[in-house]
């Protein structure tokens, strides 16, 4: 009989340890099954909304740096690669946008969305009126160009056409060859005051 009890017992307790490693064995899944279920989440959601971010981030700042670039200093290039670097934000922005209507737990990204958008949308407004404004400053500075070619080209006329009359009258009135050095230094000082000039403008 006590052989009996004793054994009831042994078999009770391997039971009760059969049913609590049980427990542990379900719940050691249930926990397997959330941390996968959060590693699905991290890898699908989180993990690409970091890297586009990122990337919008990167190719914002390299659209704003060209984009001053172009603006102090119209040249081409910049505007180029800042086009280029605006159409990488505008697709990484897509695939930010399609990224958070597919998730459900990127609320900030899904709100943030539009804003972006807008905010994508009025700049490239404002490109397009910087490279209308420096083409209008450049037309402008090529007319200021040709009128001022065309004003030093009659000076020009005019001050040869002077110098020979002038010699002209000193020929008739003698004592022409101090005269005429004089008329020399005049017109090699007038001379040398244009070449500065044109030094001036070209560098400008």
């Amino acid at each position: 009989m006590k052989n009996l009890r004793f054994a009831m017992k042994i078999g009770l307790g391997f039971g009760f340890l059969i049913v609590i490693l049980s427990l542990l064995g379900i719940l050691a899944v249930w926990n397997m099954y959330r941390v996968a279920d959060e590693a699905t989440v991290l890898s699908r959601e989180y993990v690409p909304e970091v890297e586009v971010s990122s990337r919008l981030e990167r190719n914002a700042l390299m659209t704003m740096y060209d984009m001053r670039g172009y603006a102090l200093s119209r040249e081409t290039a910049y505007l180029d690669s800042g086009r280029a670097h605006l159409s990488q934000v505008e697709n990484l922005l897509r695939e930010a946008t399609d990224l958070a209507r597919r998730s459900s737990r990127l609320d900030r990204l899904r709100d943030a969305a539009p804003r972006m958008e807008a905010a994508v949308n009025a700049y490239e407004k404002l490109v397009g009126e910087t490279v209308t404004a420096n083409q209008r400053i450049e037309a402008s500075q090529q007319r200021m160009d040709a009128a001022a070619g065309a004003y030093m080209a009659a000076c020009h006329k005019y001050l040869d056409a002077q110098n020979k009359a002038l010699a002209g009258q000193l020929d008739a009135y003698g004592q022409a060859a101090a005269a005429r050095e004089a008329l020399s230094r005049v017109t090699g000082i007038n001379q040398i005051i244009d070449l500065g000039n044109e030094i001036r403008v070209s560098n400008f």
